[in-house]
C-alpha cells in the first residue's frame, strides 16, 4: 500500500449541503491535505490520519502506528523499516528508534558523593582496637549506635566485625551520610 494520497473527484453540489451530506471540505470527495513533514509522515491504518514522523500513536484515534524505522543494537545506526541487517557491521536490526544514551550511572558512594571530614585511618584504627565498645561510632557522630555497641559489646561481636569490613572497604558513613574515605 502506498503512502501517497488519492484525490477523488468532487461530486457536483447545488447551493449547499443537503441532509446526510457533510459540508464542503469534509466529505468523501474532499482532498486530504498532506501532513507537515512530507513523505515521512506515518499514516494510521485505523483512521487514515497522517501523523508526524516518529509518532508512536495516532493523534486522532489513539491507535498504535506501524513502526517505520529500525536500528542496529551494536553500532546504533538508524535505517528504514525494510533493512534487516546493518550495512556497517552486519548485525540484525531491531524495530523502532535506538534508545537514548543515558548518563553513565555511578555506583553510590564512588563519585559525586560527599566525603566526610573524619579520617578514614583513625576510624579504622578505633574500630580495630576499641570497636567492641563502639568508639569508632562515637567518632563518626553516631551516638545512638555507639551506646548500643557499648552496652552489647559491639552487638555481640557481629556488628563490630561488619563495621571493620565496611570501614576497610570505604563504605562507612558518618552521622550526616557522608562517606568516611581516605
Amino acid at each position: 500500500m502506498s503512502s501517497e494520497y488519492m484525490t477523488l473527484p468532487e461530486e457536483p453540489r447545488s447551493g449547499g449541503s443537503t441532509a446526510g451530506e457533510e459540508p464542503h471540505g469534509g466529505g468523501r470527495g474532499a482532498e486530504k491535505e498532506r501532513p507537515e513533514g512530507g513523505s515521512d509522515a506515518v499514516v494510521c491504518p485505523n483512521c487514515g490520519e497522517p501523523n508526524a514522523p516518529g509518532a508512536k500513536y495516532c493523534g486522532l484515534c489513539g491507535e498504535q502506528l506501524p513502526i517505520t524505522r529500525c536500528y542496529c543494537p551494536d553500532c546504533g545506526r538508524s535505517y528504514g523499516a525494510e533493512i534487516a541487517y546493518c550495512v556497517e557491521c552486519g548485525t540484525m536490526t531491531l524495530p523502532g528508534d535506538p534508545p537514548r544514551k543515558k548518563e553513565r550511572c555511578e555506583r553510590p558512594g564512588r563519585r559525586n558523593e560527599r566525603l566526610s571530614d573524619r579520617s578514614w585511618l583513625v576510624t579504622l584504627i578505633l574500630s580495630a582496637v576499641l570497636g567492641v565498645f563502639g568508639v569508632h561510632r562515637f567518632y563518626a557522630g553516631k551516638i545512638g549506635t555507639g551506646i548500643l555497641y557499648l552496652l552489647t559489646f559491639g552487638c555481640f561481636g557481629i556488628g563490630w566485625l561488619v563495621d571493620i569490613i565496611t570501614i576497610a572497604c570505604g563504605g562507612f558513613r558518618d552521622k550526616y551520610g557522608n562517606l568516611i574515605r581516605s
